[in-house]
């Protein structure tokens, strides 16, 4: 997280080495996609995190400043909803240039980001009461104490994006037939 950070801050073109302009801020988009994606995995993991986006700590930074609270999963979770969206609209569906394979898309951030909110909208999390009492050292509520169904319907809204933007990109679900020409549901 911090490299790519690193790199949004201090990257830039180098034309006369074949690098414009346009390359570094694909290359600073992909860095934010990165940087995302690392977020999530780490709340995925441990659930609320010291959530510090786009902070990178100096090297000589006291130490009680680096030590932060941790951050309540939602507030999280919908901040990385945002950014994932927001870098989706900056990357391309695909590229066209085999060495590019690999890199990030904008499928790709609206797959995370479909992923992450179904999670975040399952009983899980969700309202779970096992939950109650998970508190940061502001006694703020990590987790959601109450059920909001309100999650279900951003999280279908994002799997149908995540499917509309896949199948314009020229993606699809993969299928099998039956005998009658049926798809098989448990293929």
């Amino acid at each position: 997280i911090r490299e790519a950070y690193i790199f949004i801050e201090n990257a830039h073109a180098l034309p006369e080495q074949d690098l414009p302009e346009e390359e570094i801020e694909l290359m600073k988009q992909e860095c934010r996609f990165l940087a995302a994606y690392y977020w999530y995995l780490l709340t995925d993991t441990y659930g609320p995190v010291p959530y510090t986006p786009y902070h990178i700590a100096a090297t000589d930074e006291d130490i009680n400043d680096l030590k932060k609270p941790r951050t309540p999963y939602y507030e999280i979770i919908d901040d990385l909803d945002q950014e994932f969206l927001a870098v989706s609209k900056l990357l391309p569906a695909t590229y066209s240039d085999g060495r590019k394979y690999g890199r990030a898309t904008s499928i790709m951030c609206l797959a995370i980001r479909a992923r992450m909110l179904v999670f975040a909208a399952s009983p899980l999390v969700n309202g779970n009461s096992d939950y109650a009492n998970f508190v940061n050292r502001s006694g703020e509520h990590l987790f959601s104490t109450s059920y909001d169904p309100s999650r279900w319907t951003r999280a279908k809204q994002a799997c149908k994006d995540l499917i509309d933007a896949a199948e314009a990109a020229g993606h699809k679900l993969y299928e099998v037939k039956n005998s009658d020409g049926r798809i098989d549901p448990f293929a």
